[in-house]
């Protein structure tokens, strides 16, 4: 048994790209997935984030500054989101409040495992999550109601509650068992990539398998939308992460681009549903889809030379 784990983590660690898709297309076709009850994907983040944890070491610490996580803070969830929208609005009003809604979402509590995928800061991540989180239930309100010219509240209780199941359980956990169960600390390093593309494996067979019917109605939409939301993500991965951490460590940049991309879209969906209309709605729909490609796609760009930049 213990020989079959060796040889599936190995593959594993090799083969997360078509762990991933694989995930994606299954997701499409899977019968009674779709069916999985809704607490299942956040139980299965609480694990990832778990083995997230696995990834923090002294050098983590050394390597953030607070000043850096302030501006990137700043550019990225304050600054761009109305530029999107103002550079948007006039071409078509739907598309630049999807765009306005992408952007402010806060970091995915997933942040900080996917960062660990990519051999990013993860304590960085951790942290902008976390705050990206916290400040959405002051900032959105303002930024939606100002731009929009729509009364948008904000669940901040359904929030808050997200962020402790999702990160502060997890954290304690893995802190229990630092203290309690050293011994066990670099075991369970060994095994954190692996079982994080477990955990995510599970999460996009499940978010697509429960997305998959909105697809298939509006196909004609959705490949115009899926060309615009990629080039979106680009931006996201390329300019507003890893271009902004031109000048720090490569985990820093790192965790800059999957920070920036791999946001709360499903928080951006229950927003879209209930207060805007059907475009904007499957606009974030494919926002979901792209974002869980967006991660191979960005981890391949690295292999093919980004990382050496």
């Amino acid at each position: 048994m213990d020989s079959f784990w060796a040889f599936l983590r190995a593959w594993l660690e090799k083969n997360i790209n078509p762990v991933f898709f694989a995930a994606m297309v299954l997701g499409f076709v899977t019968p009674y997935v779709n069916k999985a009850p809704a607490w299942a994907p956040t139980a299965l983040l609480a694990m990832a984030m778990f083995w997230g944890c696995a990834k923090i070491s002294v050098s983590t610490f050394k390597e953030l500054r607070l000043s850096t996580s302030v501006w990137f803070y700043v550019v990225r969830y304050l600054l761009a989101p109305a530029l999107f929208f103002y550079l948007l609005k006039d071409i078509d009003f739907s598309v630049a409040v999807a765009a306005l809604l992408l952007t402010l979402s806060p970091a995915g509590v997933a942040a900080p495992a996917l960062t660990g995928l990519v051999h990013g800061n993860v304590i960085f991540s951790l942290l902008l999550t976390v705050v990206s989180s916290l400040a959405f239930v002051v900032i959105a309100p303002f930024y939606l109601s100002g731009l929009t010219g729509r009364e948008i509240p904000i669940d901040a209780f359904s929030l808050f509650l997200n962020l402790f199941f999702m990160i502060v359980v997890p954290l304690v956990f893995f802190a229990v068992i630092y203290w309690k169960r050293p011994a066990a600390v670099p075991v369970l390093k060994k095994n954190a990539t692996a079982a994080t593309a477990v955990c995510l494996f599970f999460v996009i067979l499940i978010v697509i398998a429960k997305l998959r019917g909105q697809f298939f109605e509006n196909s004609g939409f959705v490949a115009i939308g899926v060309l615009a939301v990629s080039v979106f993500y680009a931006i996201y991965y390329i300019v507003l992460g890893w271009g902004l951490g031109y000048k720090e460590v490569p985990t820093i940049r790192n965790a800059m681009a999957v920070t920036s991309g791999a946001n709360n879209i499903a928080l951006a969906i229950v927003l879209s549903t209930l207060y805007f209309p059907p475009k904007v709605q499957l606009l974030m729909v494919i926002g979901e889809v792209v974002w869980i490609l967006s991660i191979p796609a960005y981890r391949f760009i690295l292999k093919k030379g980004l990382e050496k930049i």
